[in-house]
């Protein structure tokens, strides 16, 4: 794993602070869904009270699994997948079958997979697909009854989702996965 050294982290520090039309304006993260990021996507994701976007958390999720180097029975899918997921219509199977994101990600072999969703703009939260217990557990930092509601979207789908990949046909069958929040997680303050 990348760790980067007291010098170099000097140096994005003193980068990030200085104004916007000083070069260079970007810096390249080599990223699988964007290459470069400019200073507002740092200050925006170490300021207090500032919005993670889907784009930090896509980062975020990239570096967490980039260095494994054995395959797990869990995958944490990103928040592009997460947004493709819930933005097809939960009726229209037709529309499934013709999209090629979906079917991108092997399910074979998982036991979980970890997925953020985003609850409302307001915050992230994490939803375990547990595909042995057919149930999606939901790790909330602020524990809204809005997390549980944005996972019943999800549980909706899976169905479906299931159907077009093939890879799991018993859980095809399965009519709506269950969601239950998670007790005992951290809270955040205010």
């Amino acid at each position: 794993m990348f760790h980067p050294s007291d010098d170099d982290i000097a140096s994005l520090k003193a980068w990030i602070e200085e104004p916007d039309n000083v070069e260079p304006k970007m810096v390249v993260l080599n990223l699988p869904s964007f290459d470069e990021v400019d200073r507002e996507f740092f200050r925006e994701l170490v300021q207090p009270d500032e919005t993670l976007w889907s784009y930090h958390m896509d980062a975020l999720s990239y570096l967490l699994v980039k260095d494994c180097k054995t395959e797990k029975p869990y995958k944490l899918i990103n928040p592009y997948f997460t947004h493709q997921l819930l933005s097809k219509d939960a009726n229209d199977e037709n529309v499934w079958t013709r999209d090629k994101y979906l079917p991108a990600v092997d399910w074979r072999g998982l036991e979980k997979v970890f997925v953020p969703l985003n609850v409302v703009g307001m915050h992230w939260v994490l939803a375990e697909i547990d595909l042995h217990a057919k149930l999606v557990r939901v790790y909330d930092s602020m524990r809204t009854s809005r997390s549980r509601l944005h996972a019943a979207d999800l549980c909706v789908r899976l169905p479906l989702l299931f159907r077009v990949i093939q890879a799991h046909p018993d859980l095809s069958k399965v009519e709506v996965w269950k969601a239950k929040a998670v007790a005992d997680v951290p809270q955040q303050e205010g």
